[in-house]
């Protein structure tokens, strides 16, 4: 079992913060630095919290993805407003995830071919969750909290999915396949109810009980927020976006069978195994495809 790591900031400050990082009996320092001049403050308090004169250093480059998404978003306003070429008249003056304390009540028209589990190619539009501009929200995989925050209907931080006029006017199966099985090898949006609850009663419901259930789940929000964390969440983006290719996205390895639902999220809600009304033995063997049924996740 890996050593417990407890982090106890030491000093933090605009472009200087540093963690004193307990591995076991080994202590480190890790810091941030976002200017040069505060490398030789950052040896003097090295030495002062370790009570010593000798250092060992390493230095890595550090990438700030929110201060990068927020560049591009003034660029993307910038070219908008100067455009002769591009038309501006379905186009918010920033972007819909910037406007949290006072959430338009209009909806942005979505680029053709865009519902609410599958994004439309467009260079007209950033993601509402994240700023960038190489996919749309159904393709976002970086959640800085573990989930997606944005409402996918309204692109709001105004409201969860699961309170949204349109959600509430789908099916249980279609609000099934948009929180898991679109959702499948990705973040979870955020919703008030879990998605495994809604799941749970589609394999309890005589209304889907002719439909298989889900194979795939979306990440655990530990899973999801440690990506976010580590340095290579741009990287998956950007390659996700360039291919569209979900193989190649990590896997969630303890979120891959109905019994890892059961362990993680059904015992918490205190929810029972499921018996399907169709089958009591088996959830998924001898069932038709989602594709045998019609429903779609467009709004009405």
């Amino acid at each position: 079992m890996s050593p417990t790591r407890q982090e106890k900031k030491q000093h933090d400050r605009d472009g200087f913060a540093m963690h004193q990082v307990n591995h076991g009996n080994d202590e480190n320092l890790a810091g941030r630095l976002d200017n040069a001049e505060y490398a030789t403050q950052t040896s003097r308090t090295s030495q002062a919290l370790s009570d010593t004169t000798g250092l060992i250093s390493s230095i890595d480059p550090y990438s700030d993805r929110m201060a990068q998404a927020e560049a591009r978003r003034h660029r993307y306003d910038l070219a908008r407003s100067t455009s002769a070429v591009i038309p501006i008249t379905v186009t918010p003056t920033q972007p819909l995830n910037e406007k949290i304390t006072a959430p338009v009540k209009r909806r942005t028209p979505r680029p053709r071919g865009e519902t609410a589990s599958h994004a439309g190619m467009s260079h007209n539009k950033l993601c509402a969750n994240c700023g960038g501009d190489g996919h749309l929200l159904a393709n976002c995989v970086t959640a800085e909290h573990g989930a997606i925050w944005v409402c996918v209907f309204c692109k709001t931080k105004d409201h969860f999915t699961d309170a949204c006029p349109s959600f509430k006017k789908l099916g249980l199966a279609a609000k099934v396949k948009l929180l898991v099985t679109d959702r499948a090898g990705k973040p979870q949006l955020s919703t008030h109810r879990c998605w495994c609850v809604y799941l749970h009663d589609f394999l309890v419901s005589e209304e889907t009980k002719d439909l298989p259930a889900p194979t795939g789940f979306p990440w655990r929000l530990t899973f999801a927020e440690d990506l976010y964390k580590g340095r290579t969440i741009h990287e998956i983006q950007e390659e996700f976006d360039r291919t569209g290719d979900e193989s190649k996205l990590p896997k969630d390895l303890v979120m891959q069978r109905l019994e890892d639902v059961n362990l993680r999220h059904w015992e918490i809600e205190e929810l029972p195994w499921p018996r399907r009304p169709s089958d009591m033995s088996n959830l998924s063997k001898d069932m038709p495809s989602w594709e045998t049924y019609g429903f779609s996740d467009e709004e009405e």
